[in-house]
């Protein structure tokens, strides 16, 4: 009877923390680390990157950079020999990578913003400036990659009239993920209990 309880309470919980779970990654640092690095290597000759940094051109054509911190890597366009985000990828719990167009639309999305009279917001999105002196834009976007809802936090300085990337975070819905963890480990414990009962 005792572990008839225990089953029914253990499935409850799992499903609650279904409902409740997701996870949080704020990968700003890593962006502007890697900005500065990329622009590093390309000013700098013989440049050796950061322990923790692998930083290369993308192919011989030389018009993009790789650059890896820990588990983010970025691309970088560096036609205009600035480098500009492309792409960015984290291969933390959950592989989440945002691409070059969905970057592109969510600026496109902040600069209409700004500059149209009476923008209508794309469904999907939410805009807000930041701070009493709205020197700050957040742009708020949800995407659906092959396996998670994702929902993106960036956040632009717009203090000189243009659009400048400062921060980026995503909110990761990984309650399935967390859900067949805690259902794993709940069978074991069942099997551990059930043994040692015997």
């Amino acid at each position: 009877m005792k572990m008839k309880k225990f089953f029914v309470l253990s499935v409850l919980t799992i499903m609650m923390t279904m409902f409740f779970t997701g996870c949080s990654y704020d990968i700003t640092k890593e962006y502007k680390e890697s900005q500065k690095v990329a622009e590093e290597f390309l000013t700098t000759k013989g440049y050796e990157a950061p322990e923790g940094y692998t930083v290369r051109y993308l192919d011989e054509s030389e018009e993009q950079l790789y650059v890896k911190a820990g588990k983010t890597e970025i691309l970088f366009d560096i036609l205009e020999g600035k480098p500009e985000m492309v792409s960015i990828e984290d291969s933390g719990m959950v592989v989440v990578n945002i691409s070059e167009a969905f970057i592109n639309e969510i600026e496109e999305v902040g600069y209409s913003f700004l500059n149209t009279a009476g923008y209508h917001i794309p469904q999907g999105y939410s805009i807000k400036y930041l701070g009493n002196d709205k020197k700050q834009l957040q742009v708020v976007s949800e995407v659906k990659d092959d396996n998670n809802k994702i929902r993106l936090t960036v956040t632009f300085d717009i203090s000189e009239d243009m659009l400048e990337m400062t921060d980026i975070t995503w909110y990761v819905d990984e309650s399935l993920l967390v859900c067949f963890g805690i259902y794993f480990i709940f069978v074991i414990i069942v099997i551990i209990g059930y043994a040692v009962s015997r």
